[in-house]
Order: C-alpha cells, then structure tokens, then sequence
C-alpha cells in the first residue's frame, strides 16, 4: 500500500492497457495465430485522453479517435512547434532548406480536413487536449483567459466528446457509421 501511495505522490498512476505488441511477427501460414496484443502498464498523467478513459469519461472509441487524431498531429510536426528567432544572426546563408517529406504534408492535408469538419471550436480543442495533451481544465482556462468553473469545465469536457464521436464517425469506429 505504501509503494501505491508513494508513486501516486510522485505523478505516477499506472493502468493496466492492452496495446499493439511491437515485437509481434506476422503469422505464419499454418501456424497457430499468436495475440497481437500485450497487457502492460501504462501512466494515465501522460495524457488526459487515457485519464478520461480510465474515469469511463469516453469510450473506447473516442480514445481511438483521440489517438488518431493526435498521431497525425505529430505526424505533421505541430507538437512543440515554436516560431523561428529572426533576431538571431544566420551563419551560412548557401544552405538549402531541406524538403519536407511527403508523409508530413500528407498529415497537414488531413488535419486541414479535420479542421473543416470540426469547426473554429472543436478543432483547437482537439488540438489542445489531444495533440498537446493538456487537460479540459487547462483548454478551458486557456479559451476563457482565467480560472474556468465547474459549469465551464462541463461545456468544454462535453464539446471535446462531442467532437471526438464527430471524428468517431469520420473514420468510422462507431458501429455502422463513418465513411
């Protein structure tokens, strides 16, 4: 008991998840098939998405959704992106900027996508809480430029499940929905 409460002081909740095994081989023709699956750990404080998971506050396929959508965002290289400092002397000015790869672009077509079927709210709500992995509380207090109530905090924790079976229903994770 004392080991739970002290990793508990220190940030730590884990979870037991099933997730994707990333040492599985594909199965052999004739083999028996092995689990692609593997039970582990996982800290619910490192992201919001499996904190509301874990307090039943989405579903299994809002989670998915949330994972997809925060995939692509990184995929796009917005997580962390910071403005460039133009007071800072260049030293070489002959280099040629590097292209940007393919599958980044591809991600940043999507997320425009998203963009337009989510909204000028629930875009930058997914944003906040999916792919920089903040709370609702902190995209709240972020919206609003203060302390955000409990009847605030509701809106934006129902706006973020509302959104989340939107993009649910996009890629098709609710049953017989989706394209």
């Amino acid at each position: 008991m004392a080991a739970k409460q002290k990793a508990g002081r220190q940030g730590i909740e884990p979870v037991v998840a099933e997730v994707e095994d990333p040492e599985a081989a594909p199965p052999r023709r004739g083999s028996p098939r092995r689990p692609r699956t593997i039970r582990v750990e996982v800290n619910i404080r490192e992201s919001s998405i499996a904190q509301m998971f874990a307090r039943d506050q989405i579903d299994e396929a809002q989670k998915q959704a949330a994972e997809r959508f925060r995939a692509i965002y990184e995929r796009a290289g917005l997580s962390g992106v910071r403005s460039p400092d133009i007071t800072r002397d260049r030293v070489d000015e002959s280099r040629v900027p590097d292209a940007v790869p393919q599958a980044r672009l591809d991600a940043a077509r999507e997320l425009g996508r998203l963009a337009g079927e989510l909204g000028k709210i629930g875009y930058p709500v997914c944003v906040l809480v999916c792919g920089d992995r903040l709370s609702v509380r902190q995209t709240a207090e972020r919206f609003l430029g203060r302390p955000a109530k409990k009847r605030e905090l509701d809106y934006y924790g129902r706006l973020l499940r509302d959104h989340l079976d939107l993009l649910c229903r996009h890629w098709g994770y609710k049953a017989g929905e989706g394209r």
